[in-house]
């Protein structure tokens, strides 16, 4: 049986494809392993987000091309279609695949390999291996983006947004909790632009969240991110109401000054950010919002990222991702004039990284000796500890007898240090708001 090992870089619309890459390929016969040291295929699923990533990408396909076996390595995802829109080669890979292609990676890496062809895949189950080991399901609902900020390269490697009917995603929601998976995270590459078109009346972002938290069995929905402009006041009601609905939002940032805003082309300004995540945090008990932040953009000056740092504070986020601003092939930003030397964006990013945690330990302290339900993630740990995640996000690492994957447990939490909490298996959860 032939073996195959896939690496997966950046988002979990990546995961999700990558899952489904898994499904394809043991339909097929082969035997998908973990610790690839020695397999026939590796499949870099890569990333083009920033130059790092894209760097990033390019260094997992050499070190795998350079294995002294000689394998055979499959280079997709977005560095693929940057490459091809920017014609810079890709010299290390036996296979390129973009994005488009990834439904046929099977066919076009046995028309390159025929002696990789099982003699028979008869009883190989149809389960992707990521998916075996996470209780949290990744469910593609959206693809593409048409935004166009000026520093991103994401619709020319995701084309258009295009949406998943909502039977069709209702199905495969189904077919994650049979595996055992509790807890679903809606993604996509701009999810709030979600529209089933292929209903009678057109269904937006809402119905998709309230006909998946329908579904009998589910225990959290959980949107991957969304925009600020997408977020309704029939969203948040929703969340509001709906106990499976996680009260959690990830709502890119990106700047928190109005003139930088202007030049990424992002279409809202700092008050009106600030104001949109108030109105969620009145609405929703205990609700995370976390976020991105680029710094280093064209232009940004001093005070243009003090003020960042300034809206960050004001909204009291629960956890950020800080990104350094890199030039990305094609795109407006790239042009700009007042590009941002390497050693203010490192120190910029220092700083809101510091921020960041200081404000997620300062979050997490708000729920210190309450018990909240705790979803037990992966095997138990070698100092006899599990972990797992709140509604709101949190991680909590607690110790406990052996509990299966995917259960909910009760648990108080007891100490927040260095970003890590821990806590005490408990009775029952406490009421929202209450200590």
């Amino acid at each position: 049986m032939p073996t195959i090992c896939f690496e997966t870089l950046g988002c979990k619309v990546n995961q999700y494809d990558t899952d489904r890459m898994i499904a394809d390929f043991r339909q097929r016969g082969f035997e998908v392993i973990r610790d690839g040291s020695a397999a026939d295929v590796y499949v870099v699923n890569s990333c083009a987000v920033t130059s790092m990533a894209e760097a990033k990408s390019r260094r997992h396909v050499r070190r795998l091309a350079n294995r002294a076996h000689q394998p055979t390595v499959i280079l997709t995802g977005c560095s693929v279609d940057m490459a091809i829109r920017t014609g810079y080669p890709i010299d290390d890979a036996t296979l390129v695949v973009s994005n488009a292609e990834k439904a046929t990676i099977v066919e076009r890496l046995l028309a390159l390999r025929p002696d990789l062809a099982p003699e028979s895949n008869v009883g190989c189950e149809v389960i992707p291996y990521e998916e075996i080991r996470r209780t949290r399901a990744v469910v593609k609902v959206q693809e593409g983006c048409d935004v166009n900020c000026t520093y991103c390269s994401v619709p020319f490697t995701r084309g258009s947004p295009r949406s998943r009917p909502i039977r069709e995603v209702v199905d495969e929601v189904r077919q994650c909790l049979d595996r055992g998976q509790p807890e679903i995270v809606l993604a996509g590459i701009l999810l709030g632009s979600y529209t089933d078109d292929c209903a009678p009346v057109p269904r937006d972002i809402t119905d998709l969240v309230e006909a998946v938290s329908d579904v009998q069995g589910v225990r959290r929905v959980r949107l991957s991110s969304i925009e600020p402009m997408h977020i309704t006041d029939t969203l948040l009601e929703l969340m509001q109401c709906r106990p499976t609905v996680c009260p959690h939002l990830h709502i890119p940032l990106q700047s928190g000054d109005d003139e930088v805003l202007r030049a990424m082309g992002r279409p809202y300004t700092r008050r009106q950010y600030i104001d949109l995540c108030g109105k969620a945090q009145s609405l929703i008990p205990d609700l995370a919002i976390t976020t991105d932040v680029l710094v280093g953009f064209p232009g940004e000056s001093e005070a243009a990222h003090t003020r960042t740092l300034e809206t960050i504070r004001e909204v009291g986020f629960s956890r950020l991702h800080v990104f350094r601003y890199s030039k990305r092939a094609g795109t407006p930003a790239a042009e700009m004039s007042e590009q941002i030397s390497d050693d203010v964006k490192v120190q910029r990013s220092s700083v809101t990284t510091a921020l960041g945690r200081s404000l997620q330990e300062a979050y997490a302290t708000r729920f210190l000796h309450r018990t909240m339900p705790v979803i037990v993630e992966g095997p138990e740990q070698e100092d006899g500890y599990r972990s797992g995640y709140t509604a709101n996000y949190m991680r909590v690492r607690f110790p406990c007898t052996p509990i299966p994957p995917g259960s909910e447990v009760n648990v108080r939490l007891a100490t927040v240090q260095g970003g890590v909490i821990e806590g005490q298996l408990d009775a029952a959860p406490s009421p929202l708001g209450v200590v």
